[in-house]
C-alpha cells in the first residue's frame, strides 16, 4: 500500500477516534436510573488544586471534568486514487483520457467491456474504435472479436478482418484454434480458401493444436494431408502426436511407422522416442 494511503486512512481513524472522546456519555438504558451529578462541594474539591492558579480559567459546571481534546492537525490530502470508470454506454459518447487510463488499468472496465460485446457487439465495437490510445483501441477491438467468437467464431474472423487486424500479430491464430475446439471441419475449410503462403500454414497449425486436444487422430491426419512440407507442419505433427500418445500410444506409434521417409517421419520419431522412454522416478 502506498504511503499516501495508509496517511489518509490514519487521519480517517484519528478523526473518527477523536469524534468519539468528545462525544457526550450514552443514555442510561430504558428503566434504569440516571446517576445524579456529585455535590457541589465535592465538584469544587476535584476540580480546585491544592495551590491556587489565579491566572487558569476554569468552566463552572461539571462538564470541566471532560479533557480538553486538541484540534486535529491537519494534514494534506491524499492524491486521489484510481477514478471508478462509468458505465460502457456513456462512454461511448464521451470517450476521455481519464476513462482510457481507467480501462487500461481497471479490470472492471474489461469486464464490461465483454458483458457488453456479448449483447451489442457493434456498438461496443464503435466505442472502442474511438479511443485515441492506438494500442488501447487495438487492445479493445481484440476483446470485442474474442467475445464475438465465443457464439460465432466466423463472423468473429470475418469482423477482425473488416476492422483493419488481419495482420495483428496472434489474433487470427487464436480466433481459428478457438474456431476448431467448436466445429473443426467448418475451420478448416474456412483456412483452406485462403491463399497458400505462410499464413495459412500459421492458421492450419493452430486448427491442429486444437484439434488434437479432443481428436488427436484427426489432428495428425490433418498435418499429413493439409499442411505443406515444413517447420510448421514437422511441430504440428509432433504436438498432435504427443497428445494422441497419452489417448493411444499403439495407435500413435502405428501412424507414426506409417509415414514415408522425409522431415515429417524422422521429426515424428525422435517424438515418438521421447515420449517412450522410461521417465526417471
Amino acid at each position: 500500500m502506498r504511503k499516501d494511503a495508509v496517511q489518509a486512512i490514519l487521519a480517517v481513524l484519528a478523526g473518527g477516534a477523536l469524534a468519539w472522546i468528545g462525544a457526550p456519555p450514552d443514555p442510561a438504558p430504558p428503566g434504569e436510573a440516571v446517576p445524579a451529578p456529585p455535590p457541589a462541594a465535592v465538584t469544587a474539591a476535584v476540580v480546585a488544586p491544592a495551590t491556587p492558579l489565579a491566572r487558569v480559567a476554569r468552566p463552572a459546571t461539571a462538564t470541566s471534568l471532560m479533557p480538553v481534546v486538541p484540534p486535529p492537525v491537519a494534514h494534506p490530502a491524499a492524491p486521489p486514487g484510481p477514478q471508478e470508470p462509468p458505465s460502457l454506454p456513456q462512454a461511448t459518447r464521451a470517450v476521455s483520457a481519464p476513462a482510457e487510463l481507467a480501462l487500461r488499468g481497471h479490470p472492471e472496465w474489461t469486464r464490461r467491456l465483454l458483458r457488453w460485446a456479448g449483447t451489442d457487439p457493434d456498438a461496443a465495437l464503435a466505442w472502442a474504435g474511438q479511443l485515441s490510445d492506438p494500442d488501447l483501441r487495438r487492445e479493445a477491438s481484440q476483446a470485442v472479436c474474442f467475445k464475438v467468437a465465443e457464439g460465432n467464431p466466423r463472423a468473429a474472423l470475418e469482423l477482425a478482418q473488416g476492422i483493419g487486424l488481419e495482420d495483428e500479430p496472434g489474433l487470427l491464430e487464436n480466433l481459428v484454434a478457438q474456431w476448431a475446439a467448436a466445429d473443426a471441419p467448418a475451420a478448416l475449410d474456412w483456412i483452406e480458401r485462403r491463399d497458400a503462403g505462410e499464413a495459412r500454414e500459421a492458421l492450419l497449425s493452430r486448427a491442429v493444436f486444437a484439434l488434437a486436444a479432443s481428436e488427436p487422430s484427426e489432428a495428425v491426419h490433418v498435418v499429413e494431408e493439409r499442411m505443406a512440407q515444413g517447420p510448421l507442419q514437422v511441430e504440428a505433427a509432433a504436438s498432435a502426436l504427443n497428445r494422441w500418445w497419452q489417448m493411444d500410444a499403439a495407435a500413435a506409434s502405428d501412424w507414426v511407422d506409417g509415414l514415408p521417409e522425409g522431415p515429417l517421419r524422422e521429426r515424428a520419431r525422435r517424438e515418438r522416442d521421447l515420449l517412450a522412454a522410461p521417465r526417471p522416478r
